[in-house]
């Protein structure tokens, strides 16, 4: 996904905290460990919650060359 931005550009990513998922859904969420792996790798990586007990958004940056 690095490669594809433009420089300075972001990765924005939507999703749901899994344990804010009832059981049946938790597998499109993300857990705990898979966030620490998504926010891995970049040069800058913060989350905000959307709403109270929602939707998160991960925005995603790489170092500019």
């Amino acid at each position: 996904m690095r490669g594809l931005l433009a420089p300075g550009g972001a990765w924005v990513v939507t999703t749901s905290p899994a344990q804010r998922l009832p059981e049946e859904l938790r597998c499109i969420g993300l857990t705990a460990a898979e966030a620490g792996s998504l926010l891995g790798g970049w040069s800058r990586g913060h989350w905000y919650d959307l709403e109270p007990d929602g939707l998160r958004v991960f925005v995603l940056r790489a170092q500019d060359d």
